[in-house]
């Protein structure tokens, strides 16, 4: 297909056939930067994320695939959306007023990113691509139907995605049901700021603004109890890099073969916008920020995505990116001590989380 140029900053243009047949395609938006982000409608996916460095040479920071075939096929949930629930659902059930349902055990014996055909393997509709406000912006819509994967409920989302002239690239995530719900979106971006895809996270360093996560348990679900981290592998409070916490001989670490916590900043659901989790690396000189009003944000630093594909027909190796995930804790629907995930009927889900890139010498 033929690019369609709807303004010098927003322009659509085809991305391929999926294996069975769909047709697929991919909204570009660029802002007075230089700044330009690819999202393809296939799963709301991060195709390309271009930033320019310190050195003004333009980085992909964004880790993805060379086709839409790669992304289908792929399975670490690379760079796109996550619905209807991020993380894990143990033994893949809860009840909501009484009711039991089950959903498919898409990592048995749990459920893990709302089922085996969650919204990261859909084809949203483009409802707008244009201008808002003078920012280059794009809004996707998706229905997910009463009984899809199991869930309850008719339900649509909008997903509102903008990208600035200061480099934050917004995502508004809205939903609605017409049953009670438990809704807990996220995207599943990954990043390497040194934009080459065969480095790993060692030019990097984190920090996580909070020292709290949830305990989990050897497959990752969640106990129950909110734990202080200070002074354990598991303490980004201060810039550091991930070899340091493998180094830190920290039991929760080797568990999870690195990190991949989930870290608190609220108990109770406040909507409230904040910063929640930076990366930097030397040699581009970027810095990333992730901003959110989810209660929590998922810090994984790849170690499960070696033989991943990536750009160029190579294969991304452990520790080749990592991810930022705000989100509500795993396993809420069985936690009651957990900031509520159920949404009432005709009630609307929202959650806003914005991923800001700067240059510093």
């Amino acid at each position: 297909m033929e690019k369609t140029q709807t303004h010098s900053l927003i322009s659509r243009m085809g991305f391929g056939e999926l294996p069975n047949g769909q047709a697929t395609e991919m909204v570009c938006l660029r802002n007075e930067k230089g700044t330009e982000v690819r999202i393809s409608n296939y799963g709301l996916t991060i195709v390309n994320f271009l930033v320019n460095d310190k050195s003004g040479d333009q980085r992909d920071i964004i880790l993805g695939c060379d086709t839409i075939t790669d992304y289908y096929h792929q399975q670490a949930y690379l760079s796109c959306i996550i619905g209807r629930y991020g993380n894990r659902i143990a033994n893949g059930s809860f009840e909501i007023n009484g009711e039991h349902f089950q959903l498919p055990l898409s990592l048995p014996p749990h459920t893990l990113h709302g089922g085996t055909k969650g919204f990261h393997s859909r084809i949203w509709r483009i409802k707008k691509a244009e201008l808002i406000n003078r920012i280059p912006t794009a809004i996707f819509e998706l229905q997910s139907p009463d009984g899809d994967e199991g869930w309850p409920g008719n339900l649509t989302s909008e997903v509102t995605v903008s990208l600035d002239n200061e480099n934050n690239l917004k995502w508004d995530m809205q939903a609605v049901c017409d049953k009670d719900c438990h809704i807990n979106m996220t995207h599943h971006a990954y990043f390497n700021l040194t934009g080459n895809s065969a480095d790993t996270l060692e030019s990097h360093e984190f920090k996580l603004h909070s020292n709290r996560i949830t305990e989990v348990d050897e497959e990752a679900i969640p106990s129950g109890e909110i734990v202080d981290v200070s002074h354990s592998g598991l303490d980004f409070t201060e810039f550091k890099s991930v070899q340091s916490a493998y180094n830190s001989n920290d039991s929760r670490v080797k568990m999870a073969s690195g990190v991949d916590h989930c870290f608190v900043f609220e108990t109770e659901n406040t909507g409230l916008l904040k910063l929640m989790a930076e990366a930097k690396e030397q040699s581009s000189g970027l810095h990333l920020k992730t901003y959110s009003t989810q209660p929590g944000v998922q810090f994984y630093t790849g170690q499960f995505m070696s033989g991943t594909p990536a750009r160029g027909g190579t294969e991304y190796g452990t520790n080749g990116g990592f991810c930022f995930e705000p989100q509500h804790f795993a396993n809420s629907p069985n936690q009651s001590n957990f900031p509520s995930t159920l949404i009432p009927a005709g009630q609307t889900y929202n959650q806003t989380i914005i991923y800001s890139v700067e240059t510093t010498e």
